[in-house]
């Protein structure tokens, strides 16, 4: 299997679980994998144009053979690929984090605290587990209906289970 149908594997999966657990340690893998890709393969390929260009100054200079300074100029085409394929992995990362931030801000709908089934707006039970979905929270003491995030009562301050 080859480095480029590895990520295009990895970010095929991701695309279908991007929520997931097995989505966040795709992301980690391709970042981290991508970043090591893309600076050795960058600094790699700049090295051997360094080379190449300093090694072929000198055998100019010297009168040598030219078969010294092939070894850095055949280095280079697979070392920027292997930093282009790099760059592909650190997209593919970015863009897993990119569509989690993305369908976690679009995303309306209400979860069963218990089992985390989508839960619909007028029901009253989670239709998957049978947990009682409250709507609000009602105050033991002044009996004032309050939103679920809430710790305390808006009218009276008690604080609320």
């Amino acid at each position: 299997m080859g480095a480029v149908s590895y990520f295009q594997n990895l970010a095929a999966k991701a695309k279908n679980t991007v929520n997931s657990e097995e989505a966040q340690n795709i992301k980690n893998k391709l970042i981290k994998y991508g970043a090591i890709m893309t600076g050795c393969g960058f600094l790699g390929a700049f090295i051997c144009f360094v080379l190449f260009g300093f090694l072929g100054f000198r055998m100019v200079q010297s009168g040598r053979s030219f078969i010294l300074v092939l070894i850095p100029f055949f280095l280079f085409i697979p070392l920027s690929i292997l930093g282009f394929i790099g760059l592909i992995a650190l997209k593919l990362g970015l863009g897993i984090i990119v569509a989690k931030a993305t369908t976690n801000f679009l995303d309306t709908n209400t979860y069963c605290p218990n089992c985390g089934d989508v839960v619909e707006e007028n029901e009253r039970f989670c239709k998957k587990c049978g947990e009682p979905l409250l709507v609000k929270k009602i105050c033991p003491e002044c009996k004032t209906e309050n939103d679920m995030e809430s710790n305390f009562c808006r009218n009276c301050g008690q604080k609320l289970k």
